[in-house]
């Protein structure tokens, strides 16, 4: 009986409807003869909080000597501290995105390759984009300060994300060679190759290969060298776009140290306490910069795929592997006393007699060093 009546209403009104409109018809042709239907349409896009991305102008700005991180110092927000002017020193070097920080000890904001996570970014077990793109092989660096979303992928605290992007192949075959010179014996040397379109115009790569070397800024005496490798290839196979990028990173740098306190930088602002003499005495020693330095070997290789479903819908997937080896040599100025450890008093021994007997600081004797980590009290 409800269903009933609710057919029945509807026709009613609908009868109403077509009456008014007739009775309106004169009305309307009457006062707004020329009167339209305007369409208006909206258009959205997605957008990131407080996000930018480096130009070309800004990587011409940029000596290829320095560090793929420099370019991303002329953002704003961004703030990028590093112990010399090439970048050789990670140990030194910090990224801080509106206080987020990546340095010696903390990952707080994120760092992805080709939007692919880079593995860890801190000094201790993990490696920043430095390592892993030359320079000159550098695209846009993308920076989105506010907190990311589920879609970035990286494995730090996402306190903002930095994606460093290679440039793809060329479509023109073409070779480039650049060599650089500067202060503090640095050099750097640069070679790539850009295949163009293949025979089967679907296929091309490039292989570059770069080394370069400095010595520090205070001292003159650290050795740093860096050997890098990279090739990027990109097809288009079995109706999926494929692209596969692979580099590897040889690197040995001498560190800077940091200043700890104002008065460190009132006795001394240019420089860093390290020393360029070995002495033989092991207090001042332990000050020996070339005994401080980071050797790693880093490698990247991924191999992505993407195809479009239908109009609007594409899925993309992609396989990546990271290595990192090597180490952070640091000398103190003591030795672990194995042979008597638990029973000797003195278990960390800093002198020996000519008999290799370890020996206790005479009585009153204080050291004059109190640098690094508040240096030798005794």
């Amino acid at each position: 009986m409800n269903t009933i009546w609710k057919a029945g209403l509807l026709a009613s009104v609908s009868m109403g409807l077509a009456l008014g409109t007739a009775f309106a018809d004169d009305a309307v042709e009457t006062n707004e003869e020329a009167r339209e239907l305007e369409t208006i349409v909206v258009l959205g896009a997605q957008q990131t909080y407080s996000s930018a991305e480096t130009t070309e102008a800004m990587a011409l700005q940029q000596s290829p000597v320095t560090s793929i991180l420099a370019q991303i110092d002329n953002l704003p927000g961004v703030q990028v501290q590093e112990g010399d002017a090439f970048g050789f020193d990670d140990w030194s070097t910090g990224v801080a995105v509106r206080g987020f920080q990546n340095n010696l000890g903390e990952q707080q904001v994120g760092i992805t390759i080709d939007g692919l996570p880079n593995g860890g970014s801190n000094y201790g077990g993990g490696a920043k984009a430095n390592r892993f793109i030359d320079t000159q092989n550098a695209g846009t660096i993308e920076v989105s300060q506010g907190t990311a979303d589920i879609a970035a992928r990286s494995n730090d605290a996402l306190g903002g994300t930095l994606n460093f992007t290679t440039q793809n192949p060329l479509d023109e075959r073409r070779v480039r060679v650049s060599a650089s010179l500067g202060d503090f014996d640095s050099q750097r040397f640069y070679g790539r190759y850009d295949s163009g379109f293949l025979a089967d115009n679907k296929t091309k790569f490039w292989v570059s290969l770069s080394t370069q070397s400095a010595t520090d800024h205070v001292t003159q005496t650290a050795d740093n060298t860096r050997d890098h490798f990279a090739a990027k290839l990109q097809t288009e196979q079995f109706g999926i776009d494929w692209t596969a990028y692979a580099s590897y990173d040889d690197t040995w740098e001498n560190n800077y140290q940091r200043l700890f306190s104002p008065d460190d930088f009132a006795a001394n602002p240019n420089s860093d306490q390290l020393t360029g003499e070995w002495t033989g005495i092991p207090y001042i020693d332990q000050l020996y910069r070339k005994a401080w330095g980071t050797l790693r070997e880093n490698s990247l290789i991924y191999l992505k795929g993407e195809k479009e479903l239908f109009e609007g819908v594409n899925l993309e997937a992609g396989v990546y592997r990271h290595d990192n080896d090597g180490r952070g040599d640091w000398v103190p100025q003591y030795v672990v006393n194995v042979g008597q450890f638990g029973t000797s008093t003195i278990p960390l021994v800093s002198f020996v007699d000519p008999a290799g007997t370890p020996l206790a600081p005479t009585a009153g004797c204080v050291s004059s060093i109190t640098f690094p980590y508040g240096g030798a009290s005794s």
